[in-house]
């Protein structure tokens, strides 16, 4: 009898190999990433001296203009006082000259009409011109005094117009410090953030990638140990009974496997870990389970009288896949059972741990 056995196209542990180097991959991508996020974060370390500096250059400026605002506020409040002193000497000199004037009209309107220095003597006359001229004098003084303080006082106010508009530019100066202070720490806290979260994001990314790989490699391991192969003389047997049938390729016709018989219909249980790559009917086999363990491994199960398993599902060793049926060479229950390597038949028995 020849039968063809259905290799899947990529074994279960080739695709773990093939996972592991893609996840490999990710991690030199990711380290890269991190890399250069470090060089990017160490950087703005580098930046943060500079930034510091600027910070404090612009401190000093702040510092500087408000000690400029106070100094304004200050000479505002004397050029205040100033012109209050100057308006309280104008109200001081108009009600002098008021009185001066009031004291001088019926002079000035007794020479108009001809009635001053008239009588009395020369000395008389001449002692009341010179008061008379001291007093005109003195008048005139105070009209010009009064000139030069309103003169003052206008001076005053533009002084007291200049300084607040300079009190009021420093106030601006002030606020667009501070304003360019906070908008460069938030955007350098910004910057910070930003790149700190991206590594962070990073590192969480490889830590997940090397645990995942980690998995991988562990259940390649777990794989590696579960091959076939290595569990020669280990394997339990498919269903405990009795071999009437032994396997000998030198029988005419070869007998490519061991026929076991039964005293009751009995669970088949898998041998070893495996993939199920057929499972129907087949001819002079009944029905019939094929599993494939890897590195060209196959066992073959047949004269089953039902399958719990089906085409592409992964089974455990000592799974049950099915139960005997109908086994002619024992004229009643029982399995036929062979393991092959590629195409070729080999003997189950130095397979199947022996039982006693």
């Amino acid at each position: 009898m020849c039968l063809v056995f259905p290799e899947p196209a990529l074994t279960e542990s080739n695709e773990l190999q093939k996972e592991i180097r893609k996840k490999k991959q990710q991690i030199l991508k990711n380290k890269e990433s991190i890399k250069e996020l470090d060089s990017r974060e160490r950087k703005l370390y580098t930046d943060i001296s500079e930034f510091e500096k600027r910070i404090q250059l612009l401190g000093s400026k702040l510092a500087q203009n408000r000690e400029e605002l106070g100094d304004i506020k200050q000479e505002i409040q004397k050029l205040e006082l100033k012109y209050e002193d100057l308006q309280k000497g104008i109200k001081e000199n108009k009600q002098e000259l008021v009185e001066l004037i009031g004291h001088l009209w019926p002079l000035y309107l007794r020479r108009k009409h001809g009635s001053f220095g008239i009588l009395g003597s020369w000395e008389k006359n001449h002692r009341q011109y010179k008061w008379l001229s001291a007093i005109f004098d003195y008048v005139k003084s105070k009209v010009e005094e009064l000139k030069n303080q309103k003169v003052r006082l206008a001076e005053n106010l533009e002084d007291q117009k200049r300084a607040q508009e300079r009190k009021d530019q420093k106030i601006r100066d002030i606020r667009a410090t501070k304003e360019e202070l906070v908008n460069k720490k938030l955007a350098f806290l910004q910057k910070v953030k930003r790149v700190r979260a991206k590594k962070v994001a990073k590192k969480e990314q490889l830590n997940d990638i090397r645990s995942t790989i980690q998995d991988l490699q562990y259940d390649l391991k777990l794989k590696n140990t579960k091959k076939i192969a290595n569990l020669k003389g280990l394997l339990p047997w498919p269903v405990k009974g009795k071999t009437i049938v032994d396997y000998n390729k030198n029988a005419a016709p070869p007998r490519e496997g061991i026929g076991i018989s039964l005293d009751a219909r009995e669970p088949v249980k898998a041998v070893s870990w495996g993939e199920v790559v057929y499972d129907d009917t087949l001819r002079g086999f009944g029905e019939v389970i094929i599993l494939f363990h890897g590195e060209q491994y196959y066992t073959l199960y047949a004269f089953l009288s039902d399958s719990k398993v089906k085409v592409g599902e992964k089974v455990e060793q000592s799974e049950i896949i099915g139960n005997a049926g109908f086994y002619p060479e024992a004229e009643g229950e029982g399995l036929y059972f062979e393991i092959r390597k590629g195409q070729q038949p080999i003997d189950p028995e130095p397979w199947l741990k022996d039982e006693g």
